[in-house]
């Protein structure tokens, strides 16, 4: 057995008290206090938490590109390095309106700090060409339109979700958070 008046050996780690099933409380699924036998799921009930913030809608998630009018288009809230993306809002009746065309393609456009290498914004961009990164700018593709006879009529999106983006000021990666 260790000496514990030795400086160089750690404290002893005492494991918490075990919590009584009882007193969890599982944002998911509430569980009854008395199931009738073990493994019976008769006792959970689907908690209703409702999604707030960027994907209220039932099918919205962040960055999505949705149609809005015959050859408009909004894209939902989201973010990267958690700065809010300009041109998405909570509300998506806030969200700015973008006329597209065919082969339309929305992405984000991220303004990059070159002295520190920290994205300082994050805008919606539309353009029908793919645009190049720079040392100052970071672009990535949400989704690409298809319109045809003055409507929309297809939205291939292409990614979603809010994002953190690692850069060294002239290569930038964008990775799903």
């Amino acid at each position: 057995m260790p000496d514990t008046d030795n400086p160089n050996v750690g404290a002893i780690f005492v494991p918490p008290p075990q919590t009584n099933a009882n007193d969890i409380y599982f944002k998911a699924v509430s569980i009854d206090p008395e199931p009738i036998e073990a493994g019976s799921n008769e006792f959970f009930e689907i908690a209703q938490n409702p999604i707030v913030g960027a994907a209220a809608d039932a099918d919205g998630f962040s960055h999505e590109v949705i149609q809005s009018d015959d050859t408009k288009i909004k894209v939902r809230y989201g973010q990267v390095a958690n700065i809010d993306t300009s041109g998405t809002n909570p509300d998506i009746s806030l969200a700015t309106e973008y006329t597209v065309q065919n082969g339309s393609r929305i992405f984000i456009q991220v303004t990059v700090n070159q002295t520190t290498a920290q994205p300082t914004a994050a805008q919606i961009y539309v353009d029908t060409t793919v645009p190049s990164d720079s040392a100052g700018t970071a672009y990535l593709q949400l989704a690409q339109v298809t319109v045809s006879g003055g409507e929309i009529t297809n939205i291939a999106q292409t990614a979603s979700g809010s994002f953190d983006m690692l850069s060294c000021a002239s290569v930038h990666i964008f990775s799903k958070v």
